[in-house]
């Protein structure tokens, strides 16, 4: 069997907090935290800064975390869980010193792509002060940037390093920092039995024993369900399994992972009901990554509305809101619980299609 191919992805920042200097995310399966003197980060993907030629690739949207350096120094540790090959660093806006302190023999910072003034050699990357000005592409850049990453065949679970001021002002240097790796691309549940007679459904995720338990209806578990092959779910599915959990006032519903997993995705259609999970971790929320404009995720919560079957405009018959959610934050889920509640008045229930992943 060969090797999953692995896809480049960069960290989704769910907290930055300047006053506890940490900021936190999530790199696929992987958690990321950053510790260290912070400033006004970006965890929405509004950040527009990578998205000219000195980042490679360019990010036209991102998160960003700023990260503060002060003379005579100051000290930063990125952590990953697990630990990950070749991490690569955007970096906006240096005019700074970024020294890293505790790479492996025969690891170095490679510069992938910088404009003039960002080097990179051995374990040190420089940037110089420039005031800010429309570059020939015309972005509103300050300072130095570009993209490095850390090479070796090395595995990461800390990256150290310093940021030491290029400039004599006496206040700090704010640094926008990106980071990004190689990931597995999204795996999915292969659902092999749903029995809404013993309201349960069970299947496997690649090592991961997962079920449902609760109403059922008609699910697909031979790959033929194709409600998730439009850009409501991303990345869409042409062909997937599905768990069909039906919604009424009162009813619940429990994902269970044996082992547990991190951040799991939920890929939800025909929604036109209340999705309460009931209990995330502190800290923990259901984070929309994709979906139609009435799909909602805030908090613990989902909302769908109702709307009667239709052919959209990529020419497919949909029906209710579509979407897709994540479950963030540095946990681990054996079981997640939650609610449906119908936001329509009829007396039938309200049959919702299912998918669960992991990774991406």
């Amino acid at each position: 069997m060969s090797a999953p191919t692995l896809q480049t992805a960069f960290v989704d920042w769910t907290s930055a907090d300047p006053v506890r200097d940490r900021a936190s995310g999530v790199l696929g399966d992987v958690a990321v935290s950053i510790e260290g003197p912070l400033g006004n980060s970006f965890i929405s993907n509004e950040y527009d800064g990578y998205g000219w030629s000195a980042f490679e690739p360019e990010l036209p949207l991102s998160d960003a975390v700023e990260v503060r350096g002060s003379a005579p120094g100051s000290d930063f540790v990125v952590t990953f869980d697990p630990p990950v090959r070749q991490p690569v660093f955007d970096v906006a806006s240096l005019a700074s010193t970024m020294k890293f302190t505790n790479l492996p023999p025969g690891a170095r910072a490679e510069k992938l792509s910088g404009d003039a003034d960002f080097d990179a050699s051995g374990d040190t990357v420089r940037g110089k002060a420039h005031e800010a000005a429309v570059n020939s592409e015309g972005i509103l850049v300050t300072d130095s940037n570009g993209t490095i990453r850390l090479t070796g065949d090395h595995e990461y679970g800390s990256v150290r390093f310093t940021l030491t001021p290029n400039f004599t002002a006496s206040v700090p240097d704010g640094v926008l920092l990106q980071i990004g790796g190689l990931i597995r691309p999204p795996a999915f549940v292969d659902w092999t039995s749903a029995d809404p007679a013993q309201d349960r459904a069970t299947g496997v995720l690649g090592d991961v024993a997962v079920s449902i338990e609760g109403p059922l209806g008609t699910s697909f578990i031979s790959n033929e369900y194709d409600g998730y092959g439009w850009s409501a779910f991303e990345p869409e599915l042409p062909f997937s399994d599905a768990v069909e959990v039906r919604s009424a006032p009162g009813r619940n519903f429990e994902v269970k992972f044996k082992p547990k997993v991190r951040n799991p995705i939920f890929y939800i259609a025909s929604l036109a009901s209340t999705m309460k999970f009931t209990n995330l971790p502190p800290g923990a929320r259901a984070e929309k990554l994709s979906g139609d404009a009435d799909f909602d995720a805030s908090g613990d919560t989902v909302r769908g509305k109702a709307h009667e079957a239709a052919v959209n405009s990529e020419g497919i018959l949909v029906t209710d809101s579509n979407g897709t959610i994540r479950l963030t934050g540095d946990h681990e889920y054996g079981s997640v619980r939650f609610t449906l509640t119908p936001n329509f008045t009829a007396s039938v229930p309200d049959g919702v299609m299912i998918q669960i992943g992991i990774g991406g």
